[in-house]
């Protein structure tokens, strides 16, 4: 008498066949059907096996090509740091001794071989580290590290793939400009190597240009007179040390008090010898540009600004800010402390 009756029979008689299983509640009976059975038999042996290896090498791949940088980036909020040089280590190391390490994910965009990267990585176990390989001025290389979605873009003189040095400061300001391109909103932080070209990145909107060696000669004069001063900075801004400069956020109820207050609730309750009080560049809107009455030529220009995806709102470049302000100076709404604290875990 057959068991398998129909095609429902057959069907749940097959997978449960191909894949090992084997329950029994459903069996051939005639010669033909178990003539057909072997064949099914040893051809899902060999069908689960290349639907098995097919699935593995899509992973496979997929790993490779993310260990060599080629695979697109998904992540947001996270940190990525074009170029690669020498003292780039030390920033990484500063990096998270600030924000703790794990707390964000780091993509480093750079031309370093696969076997460099995974030495970067073992450096900083622990830390989560994406890499995407390629030239970082191209928008293409930067749209696969996810710029659009960065919390801050960082890009520091490249000497990743044998490249000199001597031009390093052309790919930075050419790989700001990209950054700028791709997602206009991310902030950005660039390092150049000389100060002459620092007017060109602010030119690019770049937030926070710094010139490499810039404050030597100050450091070095000072310490010759001042003795004691390199100590003194040192125990501020070496990653070693208990200390640290660091921005904290002001509460709401100091707004329109005198920085006196401020500065004692800081030392109270955080332990912390406020240094100076930093805004936000002022923002202004280009609409303000145009006239009151939005004539057909203003609105034009304001259709083409929204068309070009051009934000209406624009930042200022550089911050406002008050070191050491008087105990009588009143704090003002949207500023920022930056204090001398503690280093925390």
């Amino acid at each position: 008498q057959a068991e398998i009756r129909g095609f429902g029979d057959a069907l749940w008689w097959a997978i449960v066949t191909i894949a090992t299983v084997g329950y029994g509640d459903v069996v051939p009976k005639t010669a033909a059907g178990r003539i057909l059975a072997v064949f099914t038999m040893l051809g899902g042996v060999g069908l689960l096996s290349m639907v098995t290896a097919t699935i593995a090498s899509v992973f496979v791949e997929r790993r490779i090509r993310e260990e060599r940088g080629l695979e697109a980036v998904k992540l947001k909020g996270h940190v990525v740091v074009c170029g690669w040089n020498p003292w780039a280590d030390e920033t990484i190391d500063a990096l998270l001794a600030q924000i703790g390490t794990g707390r964000v994910k780091l993509v480093l965009v750079n031309e370093l071989l696969p076997d460099e990267v995974e030495g970067i990585r073992q450096k900083h176990d622990g830390q989560e580290i994406d890499f995407v390989r390629g030239n970082y001025v191209h928008e293409n290389v930067l749209r696969r590290a996810n710029v659009g979605s960065a919390l801050v873009v960082i890009v520091l003189p490249d000497s990743s793939g044998g490249r000199s040095m001597e031009r390093a400061d052309e790919r930075t300001i050419l790989a700001t400009l990209a950054v700028k391109s791709v997602a206009p909103g991310t902030r950005t932080c660039a390092e150049v190597l000389d100060g002459a070209n620092r007017a060109h990145l602010e030119r690019a909107n770049v937030d926070e240009v710094i010139v490499r060696g810039e404050r030597t000669g100050l450091v070095l004069a000072g310490a010759a007179i001042f003795p004691g001063l390199s100590e003194v900075l040192d125990g501020i801004l070496s990653l070693e040390s208990e200390h640290c400069l660091a921005r904290v956020d002001i509460p709401e109820r100091f707004v329109g008090r005198p920085v006196g207050e401020l500065r004692r609730f800081l030392a109270q309750e955080q332990g912390a010898l406020l240094v100076a009080l930093v805004r936000e560049p002022p923002a202004f809107r280009l609409t303000d540009l145009l006239s009151h009455d939005m004539s057909a030529i203003d609105q034009f220009i304001k259709r083409k600004f929204e068309e070009a995806e051009v934000p209406l709102v624009v930042k200022g470049k550089r911050h406002q800010t008050r070191v050491n302000p008087g105990e009588d100076e009143l704090i003002e709404r949207g500023e920022a402390a930056f204090v001398i604290r503690r280093r925390r875990d």
